[in-house]
């Protein structure tokens, strides 16, 4: 619930050099004055949005579950900005079943893109949560990258081990080979020495 009430104070914080003009010229947005003027004072029409974060945030496996499948099929039944902000921000969300963060990124754009229908805190919203997912993904990709880089350190090093007993194993075969060529000529020059003295012996 902390995160979710942080998420509000920054929206109501931007949303408020906004409307004074502090971030640029407010968007044009297709609703009712007495809606922006609503959602801007007291944060009630982000209401939907926040309470999906909360359920799945820290909702139960099953409250989770629900949720997701509420939204999405609200979400295929009536793709109007509402329901396709709140499937945005559900598959935004790690930690449950319906998570998709590549999903999140495309959807949040698509969402982004027709800000004219959005009103500020919307868009502010969607905008927080797109630069969360990239920089999740940059961080997945970086930690995928920096694991492939280990394994293909670790394959190098279980190669270089591998071609490196071969070797030994090698020479080892070549000593012994050596070993017993030369242990074969010294038994020949003992018996030759043997056959000597005993024809010494025999004169």
């Amino acid at each position: 619930m902390n995160r979710v009430l942080a998420v509000l104070f920054l929206i109501s914080a931007l949303s408020g050099c906004i409307s004074n003009g502090l971030l640029g010229r407010p968007a044009s947005v297709a609703r009712s004055d007495e809606a922006t003027t609503s959602l801007s004072t007291d944060g009630t029409g982000l209401a939907v949005y926040l309470q999906v974060m909360e359920d799945l945030l820290e909702g139960d496996t099953v409250r989770q579950a629900e949720t997701f499948q509420r939204i999405s099929r609200d979400a295929s039944a009536a793709p109007n900005t509402t329901n396709r902000l709140k499937l945005a921000i559900a598959l935004a969300i790690p930690g449950h079943s319906g998570s998709n963060a590549e999903h999140a990124q495309a959807e949040l754009r698509e969402v982004l893109a027709a800000s004219e229908v959005l009103l500020p805190e919307e868009r502010i919203l969607a905008t927080l949560q797109l630069a969360q997912i990239e920089q999740r993904l940059l961080l997945d990709l970086e930690a995928q990258q920096t694991q492939s880089a280990a394994a293909q350190s670790i394959e190098q090093q279980t190669s270089n081990a591998e071609r490196r007993v071969q070797q030994l194993q090698e020479e080892n075969q070549a000593l012994r080979a050596e070993l017993e060529e030369a242990q074969n000529i010294l038994n020949e020059i003992t018996n030759i020495e043997r056959s000597i003295r005993e024809r010494e012996s025999a004169d």
